[in-house]
This record gives structure tokens, sequence and C-alpha cells, in this order.
């Protein structure tokens, strides 16, 4: 036995016990760990995909798409002699089983024929484009959910193979950091947060690492040198987060990186129905025209909305150009988030076109869901609820709406600051822009707060001007010149565009709303007529929203769904502003002459601008949490590892104690100056123990050494009190060292 110099056993030497009985190539670690590993970060991958399709409809389909693949690998990875199969076996297996399981989870309403198999392949190809040009959350629909389906199925076999034939300990997580990437980017501006998910993906893979780790001694030199090495490498990935991290989730005020934005940018669905806004004077000039007619159960007066113009160019006010398709869904917009100040009343309506044409829907402000004919083609805007068809709108068409109707309470949004809004405060260049911004700043002076500017600029427009039918229609800059200097004319089209563009130049965000007065009652509903076409601008407000005002005088006055039947007259005798209740007019009354409670004067956007201006902090706040949070983990890990190598060092056999405990030994004497135990043989590190105790008669070591070889070459299994025998050996040792001093290697 001496002639075969053996190895000291150091830690990257193994002992291979004789006669296991075990075939080549079985691991059944290996096998026990596959299926944790493979399935917890595919299914945590996808669970990022809730902002795509929301979590109802997703999470069962998740688990399933990530458990049915890993068990499958599992089952076929190993014969039954317990060798490894080939790989082609799982290769083959994975698309059949997919085909019946995507049928059972998505298709399960329809015959598994030829047919349906080749529209299931024609879905999965057109998912990715779907899923990006329509409104988040998705439908629940087969042909949509077919993606995070096949893409969590992927991830959950591929790492399942990675970890049944591989022994790294990462490598089982990369598809599941593919699927992960995936989603965030799909989901990017969608509903709701992906925090929960991110920190379940990477709870995953915490798991995946405890699992498959190799036990490996922290007292070699190379391991210690590897923790001072690894911190550069730290250091840039906190750098390259702080830098593009602000860029990617918008935090730092731009707008964050979305491919469903780019997506949406390059298909924008353009309706061809005119601008509405021009529509309005002809409209007026027709009053008994019939233009649809509305049945709401428990309807007060409430206003209908057409369409929502945002753009201004100096010579037209024009609706945002992307509309998207939804389904029958308005998601996003103010209305699904806390609004200071708000309230909402759910308001259902089943409209009947008329004589309207063009294709804008009219319906309640906020619409959420749009049922019958039109709502497959739908197009909506996101941000403003506008509803449209790109099929010009037929006579006869009906359908219906809910909707979330806002009651505003000027008493709570009094003193909000405007939001920080720059598109909705963009004007073109222009002489007229310049005057209309002094005649602007005299119609506000003295105000002290941005609401009690905007109640003035519309009590202003409503002193001396008239509200003339026959008045010449157009709000470019020079038709707003004229209205305001010469004929002081005008219908709501000219006073609303008046008090929008002014607003803008003062620095508060607004849009323009063209729309309907409630209407005439009748035994089946609300007729709307020409007579009640009407225009309106609205003012946002930080944590508030958009806030109608009424610029125009002598309009017909109404009320929220839940006021009174009759209100009263505003101040100055104006209207009430759509959706206003007569405790709204009362409160504007109050508010258009009350001085601000604080000691300063604070400017129509002071309160938006300082939110805007801190924004950018919080990317370096979260660049600081999650280096906390790795130094704390890094901490904790180095605090548990010496228990966790101890505690998985004595859970072996006899033998495999033994060789720890020598392993423990050679690492110990390292530390004291022996050379790496891994080059020596047992006998030599022996005789460097001799050495360094000098001559106390200490056979403790040497005997183990001989038990060592023995173990490792004869197949001798110790017992117990062999293996307690050989710890307490270790820790003398250990001790020892602990309180000598390193001796010279013996030559």
């Amino acid at each position: 036995m001496s002639g075969l110099r053996p190895r000291g056993l150091g830690p990257a030497a193994s002992v291979v016990p004789v006669a296991s009985g075990r075939p080549e190539g079985f691991d059944p670690r290996r096998r026990l760990t596959a299926l944790p590993t493979a399935f917890l970060p595919a299914a945590a991958a996808g669970a990022a995909f809730h902002r795509v399709y929301g979590p109802r409809s997703l999470l069962p389909l998740v688990v399933m798409a990530a458990a049915a693949p890993t068990v499958l690998s599992g089952l076929l990875s190993v014969r039954r002699d317990g060798t490894r199969a080939p790989l082609w076996r799982a290769a083959l297996a994975g698309p059949v089983a997919w085909l019946p399981c995507a049928w059972g989870l998505l298709y399960r309403r329809e015959s598994l024929t030829l047919g349906l198999v080749r529209r299931m392949g024609s879905d999965l190809l057109d998912a990715p484009h779907r899923v990006l040009t329509v409104i988040t959350p998705l439908p629940a629909e087969g042909a949509l959910l077919i993606l995070p389906f096949t893409a969590v199925w992927l991830a959950a076999a591929a790492g399942a193979e990675l970890a049944l034939r591989t022994g790294t300990v990462l490598f089982p997580a990369l598809p599941g950091v593919a699927v992960f990437g995936v989603a965030v980017v799909l989901g990017a501006g969608g509903p709701g947060t992906n925090v929960p998910a991110a920190a379940g993906f990477l709870v995953a893979v915490g798991l995946l690492v405890v699992l498959r780790a190799p036990r490996v001694h922290t007292s070699r030199p190379r391991a210690r040198r590897a923790v001072p090495a690894a911190v550069p490498l730290i250091a840039a990935q906190a750098l390259v987060a702080a830098v593009v991290a602000p860029v990617a989730t918008g935090v730092d005020g731009r707008t964050p990186v979305s491919l469903r934005a780019d997506a949406a940018a390059r298909e924008r669905a353009y309706v061809d129905g005119g601008n509405p806004l021009a529509l309005v004077g002809s409209w007026l000039l027709d009053p008994a025209r019939p233009l649809f007619k509305v049945r709401a159960a428990g309807l007060g007066d409430q206003d209908w909305r057409l369409a929502v113009l945002t753009d201004f160019d100096g010579s037209t006010w024009s609706p945002p150009g992307l509309l998207r398709p939804t389904g029958g869904r308005v998601p996003g917009g103010s209305a699904g988030t806390p609004e200071a100040g708000v309230r909402r009343v759910a308001l259902d309506q089943r409209i009947t076109v008329q004589q309207l044409g063009g294709v804008w829907l009219p319906s309640a402000d906020r619409p959420v869901r749009v049922t019958g004919p039109v709502a497959d083609r739908l197009v909506v805007d996101p941000d403003t609820g506008a509803l449209a068809d790109p099929a010009p709108i037929r006579d006869g068409d009906s359908y219906q709406v809910a909707s979330r109707v806002p009651v505003f309470d000027a008493r709570l949004v009094q003193y909000a600051p405007t939001a920080v809004d720059p598109a909705m405060t963009r004007l073109p260049d222009s002489p007229t822009r310049d005057l209309l911004r002094e005649l602007g700043q005299q119609a506000t002076r003295g105000s002290t707060f941005p609401y009690q500017q905007a109640l003035r600029l519309a009590a202003w427009l409503r002193e001396g001007r008239v509200f003339d039918v026959q008045a010449a229609p157009g709000h470019t800059y020079r038709s707003l010149e004229f209205f305001l200097t010469e004929s002081k004319r005008g219908t709501s089209e000219q006073f609303a565009a008046a008090f929008a563009v002014m607003a803008r130049s003062l620095g508060l965000p607004t849009r323009l709303v063209v729309g309907f007065h409630h209407g005439t009652a009748t035994p089946d509903g609300w007729q709307v007529t020409g007579g009640d076409a009407v225009v309106w601008p609205e003012v946002e407000f930080a944590g508030v929203g958009w806030v109608p005002f009424q610029p125009t005088p002598g309009q017909r006055v109404t009320a929220a769904p839940a006021g009174p039947a009759a209100v009263p007259s505003g101040p100055e005798g104006a209207a009430a502003a759509p959706g206003a209740g007569a405790q709204r007019l009362l409160d504007d009354a109050r508010i258009i002459d009350a001085p601000h409670p604080g000691s300063g004067v604070p400017g129509p956007s002071a309160g938006g601008g300082g939110r805007g201006g801190l924004r950018w902090w919080w990317g370096f706040v979260a660049v600081g949490v999650a280096g906390l949070v790795a130094l704390g983990v890094w901490a904790g890990s180095r605090a548990l590892r010496p228990w966790r190598v101890r505690r998985a060092e004595r859970r072996g056999s006899p033998a495999a104690q033994v060789v720890a405990a020598w392993r423990r030994i050679g690492a110990s004497l390292h530390g004291a100056g022996m050379a790496a135990p891994g080059t020596l043989t047992v006998e030599e590190v022996a005789e460097f123990w001799d050495g360094y105790v000098g001559e106390s008669g200490d056979r403790s070591v040497a005997d183990l050494a001989a038990l060592v070889n023995a173990v490792g070459y004869a197949g001798l299994e110790p017992d117990e009190a062999a293996a307690a025998e050989a710890w307490r050996t270790a820790a003398r040792v250990a001790e020892a060292v602990a309180a000598g001093e390193r001796v010279r290697v013996p030559e």
C-alpha cells in the first residue's frame, strides 16, 4: 500500500467507495434535485407575464406548463437499469406531450383535429405580434396564452435536462432567466408591478444554488482569493445598474424602454372619420338632428364624450393618432388608480347610433368595457379612454358600455398642484401665442393656486363674450385672436380652444373634449341631438387626473349622475362644468376669490415640478437598497458557511465522515504552513503534524491516516465510534493550530 503513494485527500480529491452496487451513471441526488431546480425558475419566470395577461388566468397555466415537462424529463432521463438515457428520447417526447397539454388547457372547447393543430401553430407564430399590439391586460384566450405556455414549457424542459445531465450550479436557471427577461419586457407599461415576480424568481434561483452547490472548503487560498476578486465585478454591475436602470424603468423622468410602445408606434391605427371638433359647428346649426339614443338605469343628467383632443399645432386640435385594439376592454387611465378628491359612480349604458356618422363612439367617461357587435373591432386610446370603430358607424348600430363616472370634490382638489406633463403644455411658437399669454396673465392676475387660476380664466372668457351658434368656426391661432379681441362671439369650440391654449401658455396642462350634453328625456331613454353638441377643456392635476372646466356662457346646466335633477347656475351665470354637481358649483363660487392659506404663492406647476425633480433619485435609492441586500446576503452566507460545511460533513456514512475529518485536518495544517494537502500523501501529512507538535507521542493523526488509506483502498467500513474519534482528532488539530505558531515545513 505504501508503494502506491496515495495523495493526502485534499479538498479537490474524492474517495470512490468499492462495491457500491449502483450502476455507473446513476446519481440519485442529481435526479432528486433536478425536479425543483427546473420547475421553480421556470414557474417563477412565467409569473412575470402577469402584467400582460393578469394573474388569475396566468398562474394556473404557468404551474402546469412548468410541471409537465419537468416530470417528463425526470422519467425519461434514466433507463430502468439506472444508466443515463440518450437526450433524443426527451427531445422527441417533449413536443408530443406539448400538443395534448396545450389543447387541454387552451383549446379544450374545440375538437383536436389536424385543422386545429395547424391553427395552434399559426397562433404561436402570431402571438408575439398580437401580444405587443393589444392593450394589456390581454384577454384569457388560447391564441394569446399559447405564448407564455410554450415559453415556460421550453424553459422547464431545458432546465430539467441541464440539471440532470450536467453538474453545473446555475446553468439550469438560464432558460428561466431568458423567459423572465422576455416577460418583463413584454409587460412594460402594463398594470401592476414585477417586484413580487422578481423576488420570487430570485428565491427560486437561490434554492437552485442551495440544492446544487458543491461542498467546498473555504479555507483554500484560491477560495479566499475569489471573494476580493469578485468585488470589482460587483461594483461594475452596480454602476451599470445605476446608469441603465433609470433609463429602462423611466424613474429618471424619461419614457421607459418598452417593445410594446415601439410595436404600437409602428402600427398607428389612424381613424378616417374627420376631426370631430370641426363637426361641432355643423351639429349646432342642425339642432334637431337625432345623433344617438342612450338607455341607462338610474341616470341623472350626464354628459357624453365623443373624442379627446390632445395635440395642437397652431392650426388645429386633433385626437391622438395612436389607437389600439382591445377586444372590448378599456384598461389604464386614472379610473384604475387612487385619486384625491374624486369618487366614481358605476354607470351602464346602451347606446344606439342614429345619424351620428364618423367613427367615434360616444360614452360616459370613463368606459371600462364595451360589448356588442362593435366590441371585436373596437380601437381605444388608452390614455384618454376615447372609443372608435375603424369602420364607419352605421345608423342603427348598438352597443353597451360600462363606465365609472368621476364626481369631483372641489374642496379636495382645490390646492392640488398641476401634473408634470410636458406634452400637454406644448405650444408652437407664434406672436399670437405671446398675445394669448399676456391675455391669460391679465385674466388670472392674483391667482394663488392652479385650480383658482383655471376658474378665473374660465370666468374671464365668459365675461363680455357671447355664445353664438352662427359664429364662424375655427380654432387656429388667428381664429382665436379674432375671437378674443374682435368678434367676441363664438361656439363652445372657440371658448374651449381659447381656454386650452391660454392655459397652456401659463403652464397648465390642458386638453379638449368633444361631446354632448345629456339630451332630452324620452320614455325609452335620452335623445341626444345636434343642439346638444359641446366642447369643454380639462386641466390635469397631480394625484387627481383630468378635471373639466366650462368657459362657455349660456349653455344648459348639467349635473353628475348622483346629483339633484336641478342645479343652480354657477358663478357669473355660467353653466356647470361637465360632470359637476351642485356642490362643486357652490365650492367654485367660493374658491375663485379665496386666498391661498399658505405663506407663499405657489406657481401653477410648483408641486408637480418638485415631484419631477426628485424622481431621478429613485434610481440611486434602488441601487443602494440592492447593494445593502447583497451585502447582507454575502455576510450571512459567510457567517453560516462553517456551520453549513460542518453539518454537511457529518451527514454522510461513517466512511465519508472519516474522509471529511481528514480533509479538515489537512485544511488546518495547510493554514499552519503545510503545502497543499492535495499534493501530499497521507503519511506526509501525518509527518508534518509530528514535526509541528514535536515529541509529544500523539499518534492519533498517524492512526487516522492509516484508517483513511484503508477506507479509500481496501473498502473498509468503519463504525460510528471511529467516525466520532476522527472528528475529535480533527478538533484537537484545529485547536493546536489556532493556539500555536507557524513552523517550518520539514525537509
